[in-house]
Order: C-alpha cells, then sequence, then structure tokens
C-alpha cells in the first residue's frame, strides 16, 4: 500500500490574521484616505483652473467681449471664472470651501454663490444661452479618473495614504 501525505505549514497565518485585523481597522475608519483625496482634488481643480477648464473637460468657453471689456475696466483677471479668485481658491486649497470628512464618506466643495451657474450654465426666458456652461467638475471623469477607490483601497489594504495605482 502506498501512502501520500500532504503537510500543511501554517506558519504564515499569524501574520496574514494580523494583517487582516489591521485592515479591517483601517476600513472602519477611511478618514485619511478622503484627506488624501481632497488634497488631490484640489491640485486637480488648480490644474483646471490654469488650463481654462481642460482637466475635467475640453476647455471652457472663451468670455464674450462685453465681459472681457468690463473685467478690463474694472481690473480684473480676464480668465474665465475668475474676479475676485474666492471661487478658485474654495476649489484649489485645503481647506476647500466647504468640507465633510467622515469615517465612511466625505463631501467637498464650494459654497460659492456663483458655482452652480458656472457648472451647469445659465440661459434666458427665450431660452438662448445667457453664460455658457463651465463645469468646475465633471463627476463622470471624476468616477472614471477612479482617484477616490485607489485613495481608500490603498488606505485599507496597504494603509498608504495615495491615489496612485500602487498595485
Amino acid at each position: 500500500m502506498t501512502r501520500m501525505a500532504v503537510r500543511v505549514d501554517t506558519d504564515g497565518f499569524e501574520a496574514a490574521i494580523r494583517r487582516m485585523r489591521e485592515m479591517r481597522a483601517r476600513a472602519l475608519d477611511v478618514t485619511p484616505a478622503w484627506d488624501t483625496l481632497l488634497d488631490w482634488w484640489a491640485d486637480t481643480n488648480l490644474t483646471h483652473f490654469v488650463s481654462g477648464g481642460n482637466r475635467w473637460d475640453d476647455g471652457w468657453a472663451p468670455l464674450a467681449a462685453r465681459t472681457l471689456r468690463e473685467k478690463a475696466a474694472t481690473g480684473h483677471p480676464l480668465a474665465a471664472l475668475i474676479r475676485t479668485g474666492s471661487l478658485m481658491e474654495d476649489l484649489t486649497r485645503r481647506p476647500l470651501g466647504f468640507e465633510s470628512i467622515g469615517r465612511s464618506q466625505v463631501t467637498a466643495g464650494t459654497t460659492h454663490r456663483a458655482a452652480v451657474y458656472h457648472q451647469r450654465g445659465t440661459t434666458r426666458a427665450d431660452g438662448s444661452v445667457r453664460m455658457p456652461r463651465r463645469r468646475l467638475v465633471n463627476t463622470a471623469q471624476f468616477r472614471r479618473e477612479g482617484a477616490a477607490t485607489r485613495a481608500v483601497r490603498n488606505w485599507i489594504i496597504d494603509g498608504s495614504t495615495s491615489t496612485a495605482d500602487l498595485r
């Protein structure tokens, strides 16, 4: 009779169990991942403003000649979406204009009153465009880029605070 034996080595089990417990603890509080994500978002938004809307979209519509004349006459910057700089600052510097970071969720953005008009654009009563849409953020593109997923995954798996693809 021939015998066949299987030996199971359990030396690595304790280390694996310890690592899983650490991952579980990090999964219960992903605050560091959210903080990292908001740093990334502020930097990304700065690129978006400096590029004239090319980071999230294909660029913002040029300003109307009347708007350019008015901005020049009042000494404001001639760039789109920048008059006093407060909207840009709300979205490009930490803390952002609005931040709510919790253990399992994050909400951030701006409460600047003009933001919604730029994001959506405005129309006149006859339906014609009054102010073209100049998106401050493209949520579909944000999701496609996966920075939030990477930040949370990196935190839970490795305890790393990065939005980069580490795997």
